[in-house]
């Protein structure tokens, strides 16, 4: 026994609860513009009715705001050291220092200063890198912005 045909619908069409839908979702738009524009209309109309009142304009307050004089800065020629924040207290040079890495293999460089920080890059054995602080316990030197090398593996850094 065959199936007996079956034509699918159009596509795009889903029947007739969409048709309704559509119908009365135009509808629903077409009242409220007439709500709107009629809304509209009386509000307009209703404001010739309102009194007007005719008041005498409100003098200008005058504040008198009292002087304050500024100091002027004086640039500073001495060099002040920057304490950055970090998970540890920072001791911070007064010169220009460089380290250089004294360990025969090469040094794990990890963006803070412990070993539960992520490695970011490798130094190199002798490469020499600018000193910025120790952590708080002078184990751990920072040679930059979140690049921080084992103090053990460096020199002693020196004044440039």
């Amino acid at each position: 026994m065959r199936k007996p045909y079956r034509q699918e619908p159009p596509q795009g069409f889903h029947g007739p609860v969409f048709v309704i839908g559509g119908f009365v979702l135009i509808l629903a738009i077409y009242v409220l513009s007439i709500v709107i524009v009629l809304g509209t209309v009386i509000l307009i109309g209703a404001t010739r009715f309102l009194p007007v009142s005719v008041e005498p304009a409100l003098e200008p307050i005058v504040a008198t705001i009292p002087m304050i004089e500024i100091p002027t800065l004086q640039p500073i020629s001495t060099f002040i050291p920057v304490v950055v924040a970090s998970p540890t207290p920072l001791v911070v040079p007064t010169c220009t220092l460089k380290v250089v890495v004294t360990s025969s293999d090469r040094a794990r460089i990890r963006n803070g200063p412990g070993l539960e920080y992520s490695v970011t890059d490798i130094a190199n054995p002798s490469e020499v890198f600018n000193f910025e602080a120790y952590n708080g316990d002078n184990t751990w030197i920072r040679i930059g912005i979140d690049r921080w090398i084992y103090a053990d593996l460096l020199s002693v850094p020196r004044c440039v």
